[in-house]
């Protein structure tokens, strides 16, 4: 269960961060229960608690995630952008609530993606961070990355 808290977190992300959320919550939508062990084999699950210097957390940074989180895009490039790039009741929907509402413009970008995109319903965590990581950025801006992808 995603609390306001949780969005609140995932908003402050980096693009490198939600990538690899993304990824991570992704891999089974990208690979089969064999290429995740290859994956691992390889050492592409592993990251180590890097070093840092201060107060705060260090950066999430997984580059094997990210590449996973990019793999997930490029499947399912033609599904996102018809849900949220062609959908432009949601992008009013968005507007009319403002950033100030994080949760509800949160859950109508999750409507959005499980009303389009029904094969996605039971990733709940991948369709959350993909909503918050679509608001903090917008949708325009998601929608240029997805035509990179």
């Amino acid at each position: 269960m995603t609390t306001t808290n949780d969005i609140n977190n995932l908003w402050n992300s980096s693009d490198g961060e939600f990538l690899a959320v993304i990824g991570a919550l992704a891999l089974p939508l990208v690979e089969s229960p064999a290429g995740v062990l290859e994956i691992g084999r390889r050492g592409g699950l592993y990251a180590s608690g890097g070093d840092h210097l201060g107060s705060g957390a260090a950066e999430f940074s997984h580059k094997g995630l990210e590449k996973i989180a990019t793999q997930f895009f490029q499947i399912w490039k033609k599904q996102l952008k018809s849900a949220i790039c062609g959908n432009f009741s949601l992008g009013e929907e968005i507007r009319g609530k403002g950033l100030q509402q994080r949760d509800i413009v949160v859950a109508a970008i999750v409507a959005a993606l499980t009303t389009h995109i029904p094969e996605l319903q039971p990733y709940a965590s991948l369709l959350t961070a993909l909503a918050v990581f679509i608001a903090s950025s917008g949708i325009a801006s998601f929608c240029e990355m997805l035509n990179k992808a």
